[in-house]
């Protein structure tokens, strides 16, 4: 579990950690664990929101044999790193890490599909909405609202190509919520700026400055996975309602 420590941004070997570390690393986690959103209320009841700095300082020191089977004490502990470090449970974190998961694949979808949003923004082209299409089921609400958004600023004779545009996204984190047979949920971190100018004289228009959580649901078509709706925004703490 090295992430604790890259998460804490702690460069130093864990071995040479003074206590006063492991004791701002379990408050961190103890803290993350407590107002998460990826599981719920009932399952921190159950998993429990605390983890030792002696237990911690343990599986930093010296690693953390895990048996097979795994006793459940040793397995909750590993449940709350991994909600800890972003995925719901020690299996998803198995299978995040793997680098060809379900998990994996989904989040580089999500993410290839934001790239193709920015792209559609920015050149608000045909070329640009066809490339969404491998992302986006075509008759989704999804790729209808980046649609209405690009027939818009097009209408207006907006911009965010003209000289020195700032126009950026950022994607800050993906996380995996739920994964059934036709349907998957994920919630992404976004950080948005958008500068739209007039093509005209180049004034500023219109400035879209925005950091939310996005919720994006998956579904399996005939085409393979596809994104049909983003909901944004949305407060984490208030996710478990929608699943």
């Amino acid at each position: 579990m090295k992430q604790v420590a890259s998460v804490l941004k702690i460069s130093d070997p864990a071995s040479s950690w003074p206590r006063n570390y492991y004791e701002r690393a379990a408050e961190s986690i103890n803290d993350t664990l407590a107002t998460s959103y990826i599981i719920s209320e009932e399952e921190k009841e159950r998993l429990g929101t605390r983890i030792s700095h002696s237990t911690l300082e343990r599986i930093l020191k010296y690693g953390y044999e895990i048996p097979s089977p795994i006793d459940k004490r040793r397995l909750n502990t590993l449940n709350k790193l991994s909600v800890y470090l972003g995925e719901k449970d020690w299996d998803a974190f198995k299978l995040s890490n793997t680098g060809n998961s379900p998990g994996s694949i989904f989040k580089k979808l999500v993410s290839d599909a934001l790239e193709a949003e920015f792209e559609a923004y920015k050149f608000l082209s045909l070329e640009a909405i066809e490339k969404l299409k491998q992302f986006y089921d075509p008759d989704s609400p999804g790729i209808n609202r980046i649609i209405n958004v690009v027939d818009n600023t097009t209408a207006k004779n907006w911009t965010l190509c003209n000289p020195y545009n700032p126009s950026y996204y950022e994607v800050i984190d993906i996380n995996i919520i739920s994964i059934d047979e036709d349907e998957v949920k994920l919630m992404t971190n976004e950080c948005w700026y958008l500068k739209w100018c007039s093509t005209e004289d180049n004034e500023v228009q219109k400035i879209y400055n925005e950091h939310n959580f996005q919720l994006y649901i998956l579904r399996k078509t005939n085409s393979g996975w596809k994104i049909d709706v983003n909901h944004y925004p949305i407060k984490p703490e208030l996710l478990q309602n929608t699943l």
